[in-house]
């Protein structure tokens, strides 16, 4: 990419970023951990910058903060699991966001924002897991929906997941519509590999039929 800017823009036109050095990463670290009221213990917290030696990006920061926040004083070392790069600490945030969320509702929703061309807005969104039916089958397998002849994704279940995930996330305005895509392109390859590359034909055609109006 960097080798792209080069060639296409001349050279007082492109800044380079330094990397954020440990020192600065460390005050970042406990001013992420003051603001969401969380400490860590002095083994952790060395864990988690010792993590960011390797991988030394603000996102991956981010990330192992996210996933830091949750443990406890007392989770023994060996099991505070960070990732060594972004790639796989986005594959741990994915995992958290199954279990907390459901896989149904996680692969099918970030898949469809994911491929879609310009993002997805909320009621789009609901509006295209609600002509899913395994999705539905997948949330109402314990109860009966409110409506049985009217049966839509209850708007409760995407607001949780996009709340959880809107950090790294970006609304556009699009077509008079406010719409959710990735703000970083490593989430983006991160849902494709995980989501998408067995289903990407059933997903373009949901989004299809639902955009040219066929349901």
């Amino acid at each position: 990419m960097l080798e792209y800017a080069r060639q296409i823009l001349p050279d007082s036109n492109v800044i380079l970023i330094p990397v954020m050095s440990w020192d600065t990463a460390a005050r970042m670290l406990t001013t992420l951990l003051k603001s969401a009221g969380r400490q860590l213990t002095k083994p952790q917290k060395e864990a988690v910058l010792g993590a960011y030696k390797l991988c030394s990006q603000p996102l991956f920061m981010k990330l192992a903060f996210e996933t830091s926040r949750l443990w406890t004083s007392f989770l023994n070392i060996d099991k505070c699991t960070l990732g060594l790069s972004i790639k796989s600490a986005i594959e741990l945030l994915l995992q958290r966001m199954e279990k907390a969320h459901g896989i149904v509702l996680v692969s099918r929703s970030l898949a469809l924002m994911t491929i879609s061309r310009e993002g997805l807005s909320d009621s789009e969104m609901e509006d295209v897991l609600s002509l899913d039916d395994e999705v539905l089958q997948n949330v109402y397998i314990y109860h009966l929906p409110p409506n049985p002849l009217f049966i839509r994704l209850p708007q409760l279940l995407w607001q949780r997941l996009r709340y959880d995930l809107v950090q790294y996330m970006v609304q556009r305005r699009v077509h008079n519509s406010d719409v959710n895509t990735w703000q970083h392109r490593q989430f983006r390859d991160a849902v494709l590999k995980r989501y998408v590359t067995s289903g990407k034909q059933n997903l373009h055609r949901a989004l299809a039929e639902y955009f040219s109006g066929t349901w």
